[in-house]
């Protein structure tokens, strides 16, 4: 392992110093120790990573070697930039896109209880932020950039809901916190071990 291969596991600079290293060390270790449910092989690793970048021992290391090299691993781990992932949808998807944007801020006007109005704004906010996201991502992105980009799609369905709902004197507003519900389960699901179940292509 490399002293930059070593700096890309532990999540910091090749020149860090010693106090970053060692706090990187510990926020990793807190996931990966075995009494915690990591790996052994990733705890080995980790203490590795960190003697090498504290000079404790030599490069060479005596970590177990694994399926994946430490630099095809830093390799894998670069985020691909938004350029590569940004699409734009063809004529039918904008269509459907219009339409679940349509319907969530249908559901914020048409008169009906407070409770049934908020459920279902709730509903198709998420539903509107999936589709958006959905169609607006290659397959190729990351959570992070799902998770983004839907987060960014319900702000502004909702922001649109909270202005159109008081047309029928039931503002949104007081049960804004019900509406994130359907969110945070979709971006719950996106960071599930295993990827996006909700937003995966």
């Amino acid at each position: 392992m490399t002293r930059e291969e070593a700096a890309c596991l532990l999540g910091v600079p090749a020149d860090a110093d010693p106090r970053a290293v060692r706090r990187a060390f510990r926020l990793w270790v807190s996931v990966a120790h075995p009494d915690r449910g990591g790996a052994a092989e990733s705890l080995d690793r980790l203490r590795n990573a960190r003697a090498i970048l504290l000079a404790d021992l030599p490069v060479t290391g005596s970590a177990p070697e694994s399926d994946v090299s430490d630099a095809a691993y830093c390799r894998s781990a670069a985020r691909i930039p938004w350029r590569a992932v940004v699409r734009r949808p063809s004529p039918r998807e904008r269509v459907l896109e219009a339409a679940v944007i349509a319907a969530a801020v249908v559901a914020a006007v048409v008169p009906a209880s407070p409770a049934v109005q908020a459920v279902a704004a709730a509903l198709l906010g998420a539903v509107a932020a999936w589709v958006i996201a959905r169609l607006r991502l290659e397959p190729s992105a990351d959570s992070g950039h799902r998770v983004l980009v839907a987060t960014f799609a319900w702000l502004a369905v909702v922001g649109v809901q909270l202005v159109a709902s008081p047309l029928v004197g039931q503002p949104l507003l007081p049960v804004l916190p019900v509406l994130a519900v359907p969110l945070v389960a979709t971006v719950s699901l996106v960071l599930m071990p295993r990827g996006g179940l909700a937003l995966r292509r």
